[in-house]
């Protein structure tokens, strides 16, 4: 058996089981979970190796082909069912990268190609967005919104006429189902991002569909987060795993990675994910109407229960600039072999750095250069939307070494978060910032940093818990097989600190808003 599918148990007969799947930006993950929250198996497959084995999920402008996402999903229950035929599998989650928009035809088969959030070409529909776009569907002004999809779908393809428009997560969960076309459905989460959501009627907003050519019938009904349907009878005969299995609506990964940290509505707690891509999240009930930023969009969970997010997307992005400088200046000593940053060796050292340094180091942070990273969804910044993806470096010299660079690249993260905090209404009544991610758990540095400069106490989870974790356990909490998700422990928080440490990241924070504004008169080295 490959190494990357051993289970780490052994399935018991009378447990019930649940599959988590997230279809994420690099690959597809799958876990076979138990009602405790125990890993029996999990698998990561990229998009790489999809593609060795002669399948293709991208084309080379990031649109995805949602039947061969659906086809590889069902080779992974494929693997799970020969090695785990005792399983009794009562629920299936599928979560998905950010809202991507599949096209049927009447009998349901997808026309084309998924238009995904990043797509390259629907950035140069933005100016076509109306005035009260972001107050009335509570999405935000960015690229990557299924409204700014369908512009370039209608004005690249006028002839198309979907009989529906289904989100790509919903398709998957729907194509496992017996349900007919006219029943296809979409999560009220995942409709309430699209940008053609309603914030008055809690329901498809009528003039945004009229801008992009549409009619309400052409869209999927809009269902509640966790709703259940039976697995079609041909998958119950094929895998006798999931007889009497039930599927659930999910979300996609920015919002299902809320509930992977276990936070309650009523804390005062931010959640964030310090990974690849991620978010600052919180619980809005009642009233949504803080839209203040271009930052900010809300999710719609249920009841009056709102999310809002302020979204990041180049935490893991900044980490890959890096280690491409690094190749360059050959400093290969800090890489991993596979061309990484060594972050134990990197954070390691540069803590010793600031510890020598004692009471000079609030002047030493002072002086390193600023990198100012690219923020998802802003409309300033180096470059203007999206074009300064890698990020860069203001003021650097020629003397900084490889710590000075890794510790200006963590002060300039951590100016990011600080700046998409301060969107908030009131980010002072917020104690605790609760994270997940690769550079949560690997960098002790940012941690360290992020506390003193959000002034809130900053908790990591023990174990990492990945979307499709809370995918598969939230659908098997939905057919009654548990009460709640499983607590998820945290290490030891990082407190914030004052004195000078304090005052030197204040004065970076400060001189980030000034490129911030003016960034038209600054030299980056991208």
């Amino acid at each position: 058996m490959d190494s990357r599918f051993q289970s780490s148990s052994t399935p018991d007969k009378k447990e019930a089981y649940c599959i988590g799947i997230d279809v994420g930006t690099s690959g597809i993950r799958t876990l076979l979970i138990d009602g405790q929250g125990e890993c029996l198996d999990r698998d990561m497959l990229t998009y790489e190796e999809i593609r060795a084995q002669g399948i293709t999920i991208w084309d080379a402008e990031k649109r995805a082909d949602a039947t061969n996402i659906f086809s590889t999903i069902l080779a992974r229950l494929e693997v799970i069912q020969a090695d785990f035929p005792d399983c009794r599998i009562r629920a299936i989650g599928i979560s998905c990268f950010h809202p991507s928009l599949v096209c049927l035809d009447p009998d349901g088969k997808p026309l084309g190609l998924a238009t995904t959030y990043a797509y390259q070409g629907a950035a140069t529909y933005l100016n076509q967005l109306p005035p009260d776009f972001q107050a009335s569907t509570g999405a935000m002004i960015s690229m990557a919104i299924p409204y700014v999809q369908l512009r370039q779908i209608q004005q690249e393809s006028p002839d198309l006429h979907p009989a529906k428009i289904v989100p790509l997560a919903d398709y998957l969960v729907w194509s496992m189902t017996d349900l007919g076309l006219e029943k296809s459905f979409v999560g009220r989460p995942t409709a309430s991002y699209s940008g053609l959501y309603s914030v008055d009627t809690h329901t498809w907003h009528e003039g945004r569909l009229q801008e992009v050519g549409l009619k309400t019938s052409q869209m999927p009904a809009i269902r509640e987060l966790g709703t259940m349907y039976a697995v079609s009878a041909d998958l119950q005969a094929h895998f006798p795993i999931l007889q009497g299995a039930r599927v659930a609506i999910g979300g996609y990964d920015g919002l299902d990675a809320f509930w992977a940290v276990g936070v309650n509505q009523g804390d005062k707690v931010i959640v964030g994910s310090a990974s690849t891509s991620g978010a600052l999240r919180r619980w809005n009930t009642g009233s949504i109407k803080d839209l203040k930023s271009p930052l900010i969009y809300c999710n719609h969970v249920q009841g009056d229960d709102w999310v809002v997010v302020l979204p990041f997307n180049n935490v893991g992005t900044s980490l890959h600039w890096l280690a491409g400088k690094f190749k360059l200046w050959s400093w290969s000593e800090y890489l991993t072999p596979e061309g990484l940053l060594d972050l134990d060796r990197l954070d390691l050292e540069a803590e010793q750095r600031l510890d020598d340094l004692s009471e000079s180091a609030g002047e030493y942070l002072s002086k390193l250069p600023l990198y100012f990273p690219y923020i998802e969804g802003e409309p300033r910044g180096p470059g203007g939307r999206g074009s300064q993806v890698k990020g860069g470096l203001i003021g650097r010299q020629t003397g900084h070494d490889a710590i000075d660079l890794y510790i200006a690249l963590i002060l300039g993260i951590v100016n990011m978060y600080k700046h998409v905090l301060n969107n908030l209404d009131t980010p002072q009544d917020y104690q605790e910032i609760r994270l997940t991610g690769l550079v949560a758990r690997k960098c002790p540095l940012f941690c360290h940093f992020l506390a003193t400069a959000s002034n809130c106490q900053v908790k990591i989870m023990v174990n990492e818990q990945s979307v499709a974790w809370v995918a598969g356990l939230r659908a098997l909490q939905s057919v009654g097989q548990i009460d709640s998700l499983p607590q998820v422990g945290t290490l030891e928080p990082f407190k914030p600190l004052g004195g000078l440490e304090k005052q030197a990241l204040d004065e970076l924070f400060g001189r980030y808003l000034d490129v911030y504004e003016y960034w038209e008169r600054i030299e980056i080295e991208g």
